[in-house]
Protein backbone atom coordinates (compact mmCIF):
# COMPACT_ATOMS: atom_id res chain seq x y z
CA UNK A 1 0.00 0.00 0.00
CA UNK A 2 1.32 3.42 -0.85
CA UNK A 3 0.23 6.26 1.33
CA UNK A 4 1.36 9.03 -0.99
CA UNK A 5 -0.89 12.04 -0.76
CA UNK A 6 -3.34 10.20 1.50
CA UNK A 7 -0.91 10.04 4.42
CA UNK A 8 -2.17 11.54 7.65
CA UNK A 9 -0.16 13.55 10.09
CA UNK A 10 -1.03 13.66 13.78
CA UNK A 11 0.00 16.75 15.72
CA UNK A 12 0.03 16.49 19.51
CA UNK A 13 -1.04 19.72 21.19
CA UNK A 14 -2.06 23.09 19.87
CA UNK A 15 1.27 24.93 19.63
CA UNK A 16 2.12 23.21 16.35
CA UNK A 17 -1.41 23.10 14.99
CA UNK A 18 -0.73 25.58 12.17
CA UNK A 19 1.15 23.04 10.06
CA UNK A 20 0.38 22.89 6.35
CA UNK A 21 1.58 19.80 4.56
CA UNK A 22 0.56 19.53 0.92
CA UNK A 23 -1.42 16.40 0.13
CA UNK A 24 -1.69 15.23 3.73
CA UNK A 25 -4.51 15.54 6.18
CA UNK A 26 -3.33 17.06 9.47
CA UNK A 27 -5.18 15.89 12.59
CA UNK A 28 -4.59 17.74 15.86
CA UNK A 29 -5.01 15.73 19.05
CA UNK A 30 -4.26 16.07 22.74
CA UNK A 31 -1.62 14.26 24.75
CA UNK A 32 -4.35 12.27 26.49
CA UNK A 33 -5.95 11.12 23.22
CA UNK A 34 -2.89 10.62 21.00
CA UNK A 35 -2.75 6.86 21.49
CA UNK A 36 -6.41 6.35 20.58
CA UNK A 37 -6.09 8.78 17.68
CA UNK A 38 -3.00 6.98 16.35
CA UNK A 39 -4.85 3.67 16.56
CA UNK A 40 -8.10 4.83 14.93
CA UNK A 41 -6.76 7.23 12.30
CA UNK A 42 -6.59 5.50 8.96
CA UNK A 43 -3.27 5.90 7.12
CA UNK A 44 -1.53 7.66 10.00
CA UNK A 45 2.07 8.05 8.89
CA UNK A 46 3.75 10.73 10.97
CA UNK A 47 3.24 12.07 14.49
CA UNK A 48 4.63 15.48 15.46
CA UNK A 49 5.29 15.97 19.19
CA UNK A 50 6.47 19.12 20.96
CA UNK A 51 8.57 17.38 23.61
CA UNK A 52 9.01 20.57 25.63
CA UNK A 53 5.24 20.69 26.10
CA UNK A 54 4.26 16.99 25.94
CA UNK A 55 7.35 15.26 27.32
CA UNK A 56 9.69 12.57 26.05
CA UNK A 57 7.47 9.80 27.41
CA UNK A 58 4.96 10.45 24.61
CA UNK A 59 7.66 9.86 21.98
CA UNK A 60 8.90 6.74 23.78
CA UNK A 61 5.42 5.27 24.21
CA UNK A 62 4.38 6.00 20.63
CA UNK A 63 7.57 4.36 19.37
CA UNK A 64 6.88 1.24 21.44
CA UNK A 65 3.17 1.01 20.57
CA UNK A 66 3.37 2.08 16.91
CA UNK A 67 6.86 1.37 15.55
CA UNK A 68 5.63 1.86 11.97
CA UNK A 69 4.97 5.58 12.57
CA UNK A 70 7.58 8.23 11.87
CA UNK A 71 7.93 10.44 14.94
CA UNK A 72 9.03 14.07 14.61
CA UNK A 73 10.09 15.63 17.91
CA UNK A 74 10.20 19.41 18.20
CA UNK A 75 12.21 20.96 21.02
CA UNK A 76 14.03 24.17 21.89
CA UNK A 77 16.59 22.28 24.01
CA UNK A 78 19.57 20.52 22.46
CA UNK A 79 19.71 18.02 25.35
CA UNK A 80 16.10 17.04 24.70
CA UNK A 81 16.92 16.58 21.02
CA UNK A 82 19.47 13.87 21.81
CA UNK A 83 17.09 12.26 24.30
CA UNK A 84 14.24 12.27 21.77
CA UNK A 85 16.38 10.40 19.25
CA UNK A 86 17.39 7.93 21.93
CA UNK A 87 13.76 7.11 22.85
CA UNK A 88 12.59 6.64 19.26
CA UNK A 89 12.10 9.89 17.35
CA UNK A 90 12.72 9.46 13.64
CA UNK A 91 13.99 13.02 13.43
CA UNK A 92 14.21 16.10 15.64
CA UNK A 93 13.59 19.74 14.78
CA UNK A 94 15.42 22.11 17.10
CA UNK A 95 13.48 25.33 17.67
CA UNK A 96 10.58 26.95 19.45
CA UNK A 97 7.10 26.60 17.93
CA UNK A 98 7.04 29.61 15.59
CA UNK A 99 6.05 30.13 11.97
CA UNK A 100 9.62 29.49 10.81
CA UNK A 101 9.90 26.32 12.90
CA UNK A 102 6.52 25.19 11.56
CA UNK A 103 7.87 25.65 8.03
CA UNK A 104 10.86 23.43 8.87
CA UNK A 105 8.59 20.81 10.47
CA UNK A 106 6.34 20.89 7.40
CA UNK A 107 9.35 20.27 5.16
CA UNK A 108 10.57 17.39 7.32
CA UNK A 109 7.10 15.81 7.41
CA UNK A 110 6.72 16.20 3.63
CA UNK A 111 10.06 14.43 3.12
CA UNK A 112 9.02 11.59 5.43
CA UNK A 113 5.73 11.18 3.58
CA UNK A 114 7.51 11.22 0.22
CA UNK A 115 9.88 8.52 1.45
CA UNK A 116 6.85 6.28 2.16
CA UNK A 117 5.61 6.47 -1.45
Amino acid sequence: MTLGSRGRVLVVGSRLSGLRIGGARVVTTTKGRVYDTAFWTRNASVVVVNVDQQGLAVVRDLHVLYPQLDLVAVTARSGSAADAKRVGATTVVLGRPTDSTNAVVSGVVSALLERRR
